[in-house]
């Protein structure tokens, strides 16, 4: 029996709570920036006090201090040049698991998908990433361990048990494979901060998930073309339209009544 499950119910929530705070964070960090976030993400990680998010981490002060330094227009430039397209540096991770499999990446996007509807959170048109997107993954695995320390607060032993099993299947599946995929590529980019910074706390905290759950996830393989990624559209977010991205299947969050906790 690990030590997570012999801690107190209250220690169980809070140890979740805080390993979501982290994830959410960092799915912010991994998001298109809109204006002033940079400023919000710094002040949602000066919150981080507790040890187990930010400070436990040995980049967690770096990505504080890299954070606090950013300016909007330097952030959206080399989000655009670093994400954005065509490029090594790709966020969706059809680009190196979906290369893999014989039948492309449409397996892979569909059993994304149905980790999120299995837990009431339905794909819509509302939002500019794909499923497979690595700021949609690391949001809804916060959304799991939130979901997780409910059921834990409630009594709800059945629950729980399924939500973290959850937990475990799509860290080894899905989230897990993103360990050490960015930060090499990154720095062959001559990446700015606080990107470089953000995929080192990035590898501390999967690295982190997959010792607590005892998982071993499969690893990337060397990125091919993206097959969902067609020709460059013209961003709607870009300043007078001159960042490109390539069409995407939206995903948003919306709750479903009936779905497990």
């Amino acid at each position: 029996m690990s030590t997570a499950q012999t801690q107190s119910p209250e220690l169980q929530i809070s140890d979740r709570l805080a390993r979501a705070y982290r994830f959410r964070i960092l799915g912010t960090c991994f998001a298109y920036p809109g204006l002033g976030d940079g400023a919000r993400i710094h002040q949602a990680l000066e919150a981080a006090v507790c040890p187990q998010t930010l400070a436990a981490l040995p980049s967690g002060s770096a990505v504080l201090e890299a954070w606090a330094a950013v300016d909007d227009e330097t952030l959206r430039a080399e989000y655009t040049r670093l994400f954005m397209g065509r490029t090594p540096c790709s966020l969706h991770a059809a680009t190196y698991a979906g290369s893999t499999q014989l039948a492309g990446p449409g397996p892979l996007l569909a059993d994304i998908s149905g980790f999120y509807q299995a837990f009431g959170l339905d794909t819509s048109d509302e939002d500019a990433e794909r499923p497979d997107h690595l700021a949609v993954q690391l949001g809804f695995y916060g959304i799991l361990l939130v979901k997780e320390a409910y059921a834990i607060s409630e009594g709800w032993g059945g629950h729980a048990e399924v939500t973290h099993k959850a937990v475990a299947r799509f860290l080894t599946d899905h989230l897990g494979g993103w360990q050490g995929v960015l930060l090499p590529r990154l720095r062959e980019q001559n990446a700015a901060s606080p990107y470089p910074e953000t995929a080192a706390w990035l590898d501390e905290g999967l690295a982190d998930e997959c010792a607590r759950l005892g998982v071993d996830p499969t690893p990337f393989k060397r990125p091919l073309e993206d097959p969902l990624q067609a020709d460059e559209f013209i961003c709607p977010h870009g300043a007078g339209g001159s960042a490109r991205v390539p069409a995407e299947q939206p995903v948003h969050f919306e709750h479903r009544e009936g779905a497990q906790h």
